[in-house]
């Protein structure tokens, strides 16, 4: 125990506790400081790493009154304004908080207890204030929370180079609830700082071009030199890396190359951090869904840079489809929309709008319907030509769209739209597919009575009465005596209505029992009724449709 500072040191189950008492006439119980936690050398796995894993360093978590930090052994040893108890752990550096760790920013209501290794996160506890089940009083409800701190570790392996270490880390918590998170947090945090670097990077050309452009004669005054050394300071981390000592300017041309050079080392320096990235998600299938999550998260100028460093769009978009990871590709649309133009965004999302009826997947089918109409109303009221190759104008060229007009190409849009969702109901029709016609019809706002209607002589025509209904009764959940099968019946018979296709409407009535809809039916068709009751008086619907067909000829006055 140190009798200065009143620490003393606590190791047990490869935990190492340092505790700071400090005692005062007005707070007399002793107070924890911080808390170090770190798995040793030798013993159970670190951070989710399998038994035996040679690690380099290992690093040092703890939580005080500056918040939660972290040391790395390799790192410098830094002030003792981060250290713990003023003192420090030489040897170590602590992490900040809020310039490198924007991770480690814990919930103020939470308090960790420590780092689970196999998830690698942080473990903490609140005391939430609850309402009784009487309601006559209060209680306290401690619950767990958890933080990953995955990004933390991989960021700062990636930044040393460690990228094997890296990769295995990530690989042993791949199956852990957070990685995907952890993942897009990570590639978050590294785009968010390229793009300040670029910012940066800009800021001080455009100074740079002012002090260039000045006389040479003008006397400078103390705001100027304040301008000036502002520009030309070089950040500590590009500096650190380059290892270039800060020369004096010696005018306005060499002060104006010092800024680019400064600068284009801090960007390059993200640029290639943004890279190695990139590199370690391209070895877990989370890859393509973390880029674009991220792209949805970060406004649309910072998606250069992040495409630059993951690849086209479009390429992106075909390993989705080699993938069939169709929901993903649905995300790559507005992207490649907004960087690869107006036409490929539309052909693309047309392509993979057929992929996904295939699939089945109508509610993913109906929000590609609303983008494309969408699109073509605002390529319309934009009033722009097209401006993209011709390499990729040849995939809009097989949906039919030749004409370079934006309202004749907005029309053909449209209706080669409707062309394909037509021909996927027409199979479904034909197939006598009745569900997924109805999610198909719900899923995508389908007109399905104009549909019908048109059809009315062609595919939605009933030439054979028993077979029909037979089919019809096994397909929708046994004549409808289950809910869903039932409400699907109640669906479509509306629309047969509406479209005017009798044999159906005859037989969704019969389905569902609907006396009143097939005696309005038969009072002006007698014909129809005899076909009708000689069917209903065979062996195979007797049983099923006796009564119904009692009540009607009770009715018709048989």
């Amino acid at each position: 125990m140190s009798g200065e500072q009143g620490a003393f040191e606590v190791q047990h189950c490869n935990c190492l506790v340092l505790l700071a008492l400090p005692l005062s006439p007005f707070n007399p119980m002793p107070q924890p400081m911080a808390a170090v936690q770190a798995a040793l050398l030798t013993g159970s796995a670190c951070c989710g790493l399998p038994a035996g894993t040679v690690v380099e360093e290992l690093p040092w978590w703890a939580y005080g009154h500056r918040g939660m930090q972290v040391w790395y052994p390799s790192s410098p040893p830094e002030a003792s304004k981060n250290s713990i108890g003023g003192g420090g752990i030489r040897g170590c550096r602590a992490s900040s908080t809020v310039a490198m760790d924007p991770e480690l920013e814990f919930d103020k209501e939470v308090y960790p207890l420590g780092i689970s290794p196999a998830t690698c996160a942080i473990v903490g506890m609140a005391q939430r204030l609850v309402s009784s089940s009487s309601g006559t009083f209060n209680c306290f409800d401690p619950t767990l929370s958890t933080q990953p701190i995955l990004p933390c570790l991989l960021r700062h392996m990636l930044q040393r180079g460690a990228l094997a270490e890296a990769l295995v880390l990530a690989r042993s918590t791949a199956d852990s609830t957070h990685f995907s998170h952890s993942l897009e947090w990570l590639l978050y945090s590294v785009l968010q700082a390229e793009v300040a670097a670029s910012s940066l990077r800009r800021k001080r050309e455009r100074a740079a071009m002012q002090a260039a452009s000045a006389p040479a004669s003008a006397v400078a005054g103390p705001a100027d030199h304040a301008a000036a050394a502002e520009a030309c300071a070089v950040p500590d981390a590009a500096a650190g890396e380059t290892g270039a000592e800060p020369k004096p300017a010696g005018g306005a041309q060499d002060m104006g190359g010092a800024v680019a050079a400064v600068a284009a080392a801090a960007e390059g320096l993200e640029r290639k951090m943004l890279g190695v990235v990139i590199w370690l998600l391209r070895h877990f299938p989370e890859f393509l869904e973390v880029v674009v999550s991220v792209a949805r998260k970060t406004e649309e100028r910072e998606w250069g840079e992040l495409f630059e460093a993951a690849g086209r769009p479009s390429s992106l978009l075909e390993e989705c489809f080699a993938k069939c990871q169709l929901r993903t590709a649905a995300c790559y649309i507005l992207v490649i929309d907004k960087l690869e133009g107006a036409s490929t965004g539309q052909s693309q999302a047309l392509r993979l709008l057929q992929a996904v009826l295939e699939a089945r997947q109508y509610a993913l089918g109906g929000e590609l319907v609303r983008f494309l109409m969408r699109s073509g109303r605002e390529f319309v009221a934009a009033s722009v030509d097209d401006e993209v190759d011709h390499s990729s104008f040849k995939t809009f060229l097989r949906f039919g769209f030749t004409s370079t007009s934006p309202l004749e190409r907005a029309d053909m849009l449209q209706a080669t739209v409707l062309r394909i969702l037509s021909d996927h109901a027409g199979g479904l029709l034909s197939s006598l597919d009745l569900s997924s016609l109805v999610a198909f019809t719900r899923g995508t706002q389908f007109d399905l009575s104009a549909f019908l209607f048109n059809e009315r002589l062609g595919l939605a025509r009933l030439e054979d009465f028993p077979t029909a209904l037979t089919t019809v009764h096994t397909l929708l959940a046994g004549g409808g005596e289950r809910l869903a099968g039932r409400l699907e019946a109640e669906f479509l018979l509306a629309h047969m209505r509406a479209a005017g296709c009798t044999e159906w409407v005859v037989v969704l009535a019969t389905l569902l029992q609907r006396k009143q809809l097939l005696l309005e039916l038969f009072q002006d068709d007698r014909v129809l009724w005899r076909a009708y009751s000689r069917t209903l008086q065979g062996k195979a619907f007797s049983r099923l449709y006796s009564k119904l067909l009692a009540a009607l000829e009770s009715d018709m006055n048989v």
